[in-house]
């Protein structure tokens, strides 16, 4: 990483890591996005341009790269892109859109696969917890993060509804 475009990458990385204090994954996902544009431009040394952006995207979604995954990409290179305008390396503020995504629809229970899982039986204590667990979240509608942090004095089971 000898070019001026790769100083550059990590005076930005090394700023984001001191300065912004950012979390070490979302370092890892600025190097992983940089290699990829730095992949497709394999002998490119100058700054990224407008053209040089579009052909990265285009070049994702030539190698099968997933949306999602594209926009991750796209949005490091807006906050590198940011930043090379604000610390005067480009002279226009480049900013590439986000590319739509296929929403994908969960299927959701239907009235058989409820009555299921409430009509289990529990026998075993491993069987007796996750059918609690299992219950709590369709009574309460908590996320699995939530049910899995919550505390014995987050519970007030002196409210009845």
């Amino acid at each position: 990483m000898n070019h001026p475009l790769a100083t550059l990458c990590e005076q930005f990385l090394r700023e984001r890591k001191f300065l912004r204090n950012i979390t070490p994954s979302t370092l890892v996902w600025y190097q992983v996005a940089f290699k990829n544009f730095q992949g497709t431009f394999p002998s490119e040394t100058s700054l990224p341009t407008k053209a040089t952006l579009q052909d990265f995207v285009i070049g994702l979604r030539e190698r099968g790269i997933r949306p999602v995954t594209r926009n991750t990409y796209i949005a490091a290179m807006n906050a590198f892109c940011r930043w090379l305008h604000e610390e005067g390396h480009l002279a226009e503020k480049l900013t590439l859109k986000k590319l739509r995504v296929e929403r994908r629809v969960l299927p959701l229970l239907n009235d058989i696969h409820l009555r299921h899982l409430l009509a289990c039986r529990p026998k075993t204590f491993r069987q007796h917890r996750t059918h609690t667990a299992v219950c709590l979240v369709l009574d309460t509608g908590l996320r699995l993060s939530e049910m899995l942090n919550l505390k014995q004095v987050d519970v007030d089971l002196t409210t009845s509804f």
